[in-house]
């Protein structure tokens, strides 16, 4: 079966966007990215929550009843394909808006609403084999008003994806300005010590993710771990036992080597993390 990637904006099956349109000016927005699987999200309502919580903090009137919609329509047609896994994206600009940075005032802003459907990208035999993490030259720049939300600006990930190899195994480890552990590109890291899974606090940068939650709010307690934000260097990340990355449409991949240092991929408690993490993705296990 060949995927028809498929595009609603609006309402509408577009594949266009109005030229004025803040997100393609500014950066003016906000995105999230999500698993689709055997007709259900996971995660959904964890996802929803954060894109709320980032359009208060950009100040953008969102109504969420829009984006639920675009949801329905896009995985309706899934269904309707007998497509049972894919990647979804919703994106959120500011909507239209004239020359200069200052935004529209809310009662005359019409945020623009996307929601995209991507085909299941190769996973190769990552989350058995583990991965390797390449430090990025790039740094993430530090901006606490936009720590943690999925804002649309990414240059500097931009930036830090031309310091990798074209290889997918390799996955580019990110630091600050201050040389601190901060994610990776596409995921947030984890390391684990001992009976504590610690990962880096996000307070000046970086994506507070779906998974990073999910783990430190639930299966990190159910498991009998502690789990700790904290500053972390990259000698926390050479001594750790364990190391692993996340989001919450990959779900876990180990981490078997970096710089001189090498892991077992994966290990006892990352192997056990992923098999909780599996039975959310396949609907055994209900969140609250």
């Amino acid at each position: 079966m060949t995927f028809q990637q498929q595009t609603w904006i609006d309402g509408e099956w577009l594949d266009v966007i109005h030229v004025r349109d803040r997100g393609l000016s500014y950066g003016d927005g906000l995105f999230e990215t999500l698993r689709y699987q055997g007709g259900r999200i996971p995660l959904l309502r964890w996802h929803m929550q954060r894109l709320q919580a980032g359009a208060v903090r950009l100040r953008i009137p969102l109504d969420l009843t829009k984006v639920e919609n675009g949801l329905s329509a896009v995985t309706g047609r899934l269904e309707q394909s007998g497509v049972s896994l894919a990647v979804l994206k919703i994106l959120v600009t500011r909507g239209c808006g004239g020359r200069g940075y200052a935004p529209p005032s809310p009662a005359d802003t019409r945020p623009t609403v996307i929601l995209q459907s991507h085909p299941w990208p190769d996973s190769g035999t990552f989350a058995q084999t583990g991965v390797v993490l390449h430090t990025c030259h790039t740094f993430i720049s530090a901006n606490p008003l936009l720590a943690g939300i999925k804002h649309l600006n990414r240059l500097d990930y931009v930036l830090a994806a031309q310091d990798l190899p074209q290889d997918p195994s390799v996955q580019g480890l990110l630091l600050d300005s201050e040389g601190k552990l901060l994610e990776c590109l596409h995921h947030n890291l984890f390391l684990i010590s001992g009976d504590r899974l610690r990962t880096p606090q996000l307070r000046k940068a970086g994506v507070h993710g779906i998974m990073r939650r999910l783990l430190m709010e639930q299966l990190a307690p159910q498991l009998g771990l502690s789990c700790i934000a904290e500053d972390l260097d990259p000698q926390d990340l050479a001594a750790a036992d364990e190391v692993f990355i996340c989001n919450s449409v990959r779900g876990l991949w180990p981490v078997r080597a970096w710089d001189k240092q090498t892991w077992i991929s994966p290990g006892a408690m990352t192997s056990q993390l992923q098999l909780r993490v599996e039975e959310i993705f396949d609907g055994l296990v209900n969140l609250p």
